[in-house]
């Protein structure tokens, strides 16, 4: 990606969008966006909020590193940055390829989207 591109997207992603992406992958997990951005470590909690930063990346074209400043100044995830947010979206990458469960709500909320 071009660096004035992925600065276009930064620019343009707002937290709209980003409550918009939550509230959906919440709608599929039955989860809240506050529970989503605890810090808990709970494995569906964890999975949700993975997906969310995967569907950042994909539907948004953001990077890495700009997800984990964003969550990083934001009232949630104080302790995300770009490798937090690189082991998550690698983590739940995983999990769509492996489990159907994890594909078809991946698939579900791209839809909502």
């Amino acid at each position: 990606m071009k660096p004035t591109q992925n600065r276009k997207n930064r620019e343009s992603f707002t937290l709209e969008k980003r409550h918009k992406i939550e509230s959906a992958v919440g709608s599929i997990y039955g989860l809240t966006i506050e529970q989503i951005n605890s810090v808990t470590r709970k494995r569906n909690i964890c999975d949700a909020r993975h997906l969310v930063w995967k569907l950042i990346e994909d539907v948004h074209r953001l990077g890495r590193r700009d997800i984990g400043r964003m969550y990083k100044v934001s009232y949630t995830v104080p302790h995300a940055n770009h490798s937090t947010i690189f082991h998550g979206i690698s983590a739940i990458e995983d999990l769509i390829e492996t489990d159907e469960k994890t594909r078809i709500k991946y698939n579900l909320v791209k839809e909502m989207l």
